[in-house]
């Protein structure tokens, strides 16, 4: 789903989440921590960080799963179509 300008991480993962299907689970945890890190006055911690980057895999992973099989190999020759696909 695009950026929807001033949403909050949660207001923006309940939309991805709705436009794409997806597992709300991991959508909303990475929210969650992204918020959590915005308004931190610490740097994030190390596990927090490498969890963040499991979840955005695991989000990547259920989408391009939806992405039926002819335009995700057309994207190997022209990467562009993968992101009108995200961007409707």
């Amino acid at each position: 789903a695009p950026a929807i300008r001033g949403a909050t991480p949660s207001e923006y993962a309940h939309v991805a989440q709705e436009a794409t299907g997806i597992d709300h689970r991991a959508v909303r945890e990475l929210a969650r921590h992204v918020t959590n890190t915005v308004y931190s006055t610490r740097e994030p911690e190390r596990d927090l960080a490498d969890r963040c980057a499991l979840l955005a895999h695991e989000i990547d992973v259920q989408c391009r799963d939806r992405i039926p099989w002819r335009t995700r190999l057309q994207a190997l020759f022209d990467p562009r179509l993968m992101r009108r696909c995200y961007t409707g």
